[in-house]
């Protein structure tokens, strides 16, 4: 009997475990109870924007830029002034070096390995090293530099094949266009930002030849030297600045029809020249319209013509008004010398002027600058030639004392409150100076005027 009920015990446990997994079985098993419908995938094909497609298409041009300089200056060394202090030590404050790192970026114009950057990006450089959309990294050299527009080439000699870029028509570009940026912001590689064309032909102050392109598609450090494009992915400007402080959505680009002729002749000659006139001028303000009784919105007052220039030999005199060129009405000086300097070797431009209060028509040939006889002023390190409105300087030595305060292409127009206008005065002021042990530089500096105080 006992063993009867065993049996019968374990039947029914048995039974019981049975119908439990039986259970538990269908019930993972039932897709109704499991496979609740919490989202519908989607079964239509992907598409991609038209900013993918210009990023898939410029981005083997793009390149990013990495350079290694070398940065000189005084130490601030307290030690150092309190001994001089007691013990009238009269020698320098020791210079200290530091190696300073920047990145940029690029985009390659040509099979043989020329890249359009910045000149901001590669100055001073003691290394460039350009890294490509695949990876591989190249040490670059500088083909040429021209500060005056902020546009430089160097080149790579690379061991693949190279997909250049093509280049826009800029005139063409109009307000409200698309404008597409890639580059290097913040070190953050192959970055791309989309907006519009904000404005053409902003002047910032930043050169005298500022024609800039502004745009609302985000621009940053990093990004200084990389192309602007258009819809078709063609470069319309080189992304160049922005604005500091609390600005946003404010980046601006050189024109890549004005960078157009300075390339060519980078990669040609290693620099540029310019078509130059001879004059020197100041835009009209309320003082002179005053002085000389004008009726003039625009224009420009002639202060200055350099001697045997086309200016003179084509009759411009001191006091003139220049109100037109080529039938076209002058708002600013920045557009008056933009005319001048991107004209054709031997162009010929028709001036509307104003002389005595009656209008003229004088025909001007112009010509290339002359260059300018180059000397060394040995006692400052520096190579300084003679420029149209003072001492510009050509290279600065690494151990000179004005090494890091004075930049090349800057001009010198007045030392110690003495004008300099050559460097025949420069070297008659240093010897008067030469007990001075500071010296109070007045530069011109991108196209503004500066002063610079340096201790020898």
């Amino acid at each position: 009997l006992i063993m009867k009920r065993k049996s019968y015990l374990m039947i029914v446990i048995f039974g019981v475990v049975a119908m439990t997994l039986g259970y538990f079985i269908a019930v993972v098993s039932d897709t109704g109870l499991s496979a609740a419908p919490y989202f519908t995938e989607s079964d239509t094909a992907a598409e991609h924007s038209k900013f993918n497609a210009v990023y898939n298409k410029v981005n083997p041009a793009v390149v990013n830029i990495s350079t290694e300089r070398i940065v000189k200056y005084r130490a601030n060394d307290p030690f150092y002034d309190m001994f001089r202090d007691f013990f009238g030590d009269k020698s320098e404050r020791p210079f200290r070096e530091n190696k300073e790192k920047s990145i940029g970026s690029g985009f390659i114009i040509s099979k043989e390995g020329y890249i359009v950057t910045n000149n901001h990006v590669v100055q001073r450089a003691e290394s460039i090293i350009v890294k490509l959309s695949d990876g591989k990294s190249y040490e670059a050299e500088v083909v040429g530099t021209d500060a005056e527009t902020d546009v430089a080439v160097i080149r790579i000699d690379a061991k693949e094949e190279l997909f250049p870029v093509k280049l826009a028509d800029s005139d063409k570009v109009e307000v409200g266009d698309w404008a597409i940026a890639i580059g290097n912001p913040y070190g953050l590689e192959r970055t791309l930002t989309v907006g519009i064309i904000s404005a053409t032909g902003r002047d910032m102050g930043a050169t005298k030849y500022d024609n800039f392109l502004q745009t609302d598609a985000a621009i940053n450090p990093g990004n200084s030297g990389g192309p602007l494009l258009n819809i078709n992915g063609e470069v319309v400007g080189i992304n160049t600045m922005i604005l500091s402080g609390q600005a946003q959505n404010l980046g601006f680009a050189v024109p890549i029809n004005m960078a157009k002729d300075v390339i060519i002749q980078l990669i040609e000659d290693g620099s540029v020249k310019r078509q130059y006139l001879g004059v020197t001028v100041q835009p009209l303000n309320e003082q002179i319209k005053e002085d000389l009784d004008l009726k003039l919105d625009k224009g420009l007052l002639v202060i200055e013509v350099t001697k045997d220039s086309p200016a003179e030999k084509a009759g411009i005199k001191v006091d003139d008004i220049i109100t037109e060129i080529d039938g076209v009405k002058i708002e600013s000086f920045e557009q008056f010398a933009r005319a001048i300097a991107f004209s054709k070797n031997g162009s010929k431009v028709t001036l509307d002027v104003l002389r005595n209060g009656k209008k003229q028509i004088i025909v001007a040939k112009l010509d290339y600058q002359t260059e300018k006889a180059v000397s060394k002023a040995s006692a400052l390190g520096m190579t300084l030639k003679d420029g149209d409105e003072g001492v510009l300087v050509v290279s600065i030595e690494r151990n000179s004392p004005v090494y890091g305060a004075l930049q090349e292409n800057d001009t010198i127009v007045s030392l110690n409150r003495n004008r300099i206008r050559n460097v025949e005065d420069f070297n008659e002021v240093m010897k008067k100076l030469e007990k001075k042990d500071r010296l109070y530089f007045t530069v011109i500096r991108d196209g503004r005027q500066r002063m610079i105080v340096v201790q020898r």
